[in-house]
């Protein structure tokens, strides 16, 4: 490639591909980071490309390493590819690095399948504590009697404050 060719590669690759790369970047990196936002999912980002740390331990009952693994199983059930932070030698479950695209489409879909698969985790979560007050208040004649005495109809009180 002579000289002037170079020249004019060069000044197409500083003055029309890294900026319209860049601006897609960013512009993909506040999608993400808005959705999260909305979703309440807390994240960290230093403006480092097409990534985020995600922190997801509230998904995980209890907080281990084992947990993650199941929820990274979840990802990939929904057609997601998060990788868990163990794979990044992090200290504590619930850390996932979020790669994303640059096309818009793309990350609609993606955004659409991670909230999918975090409310589905929620409402498992749910489930497993409405099972596990059943399990109690049935094995547990002091807890029967009282909810007996003061109502007619029964129901479990289940604190979603977290959610």
């Amino acid at each position: 490639m002579d000289a002037i060719s170079s020249n004019i590669v060069q000044k197409w690759i500083d003055n029309v591909y890294l900026p319209t790369n860049r601006s897609r970047m960013q512009e993909a990196h506040r999608y993400i980071t808005n959705k999260l936002k909305t979703m309440k999912v807390p994240f960290l980002s230093h403006g480092s490309g097409l990534y985020i740390w995600v922190n997801l331990k509230e998904y995980l009952d209890p907080c281990t390493f084992e947990e993650e693994q199941l929820l990274y199983r979840r990802f990939l059930d929904n057609k997601l590819l998060l990788a868990p932070g163990k794979a990044y030698m992090c200290k504590e479950p619930g850390w996932f690095r979020l790669t994303f695209t640059d096309n818009p489409l793309r990350l609609k879909v993606a955004m659409q399948r991670f909230s999918e698969a975090l409310t589905d985790k929620k409402q498992n979560w749910i489930e497993k504590q409405l099972e596990d007050a059943l399990v109690e208040s049935v094995s547990s004649p002091s807890t029967r009697r009282s909810s007996s005495s003061s109502s007619s109809s029964s129901f479990v009180n289940v604190d979603t404050s977290h959610f």
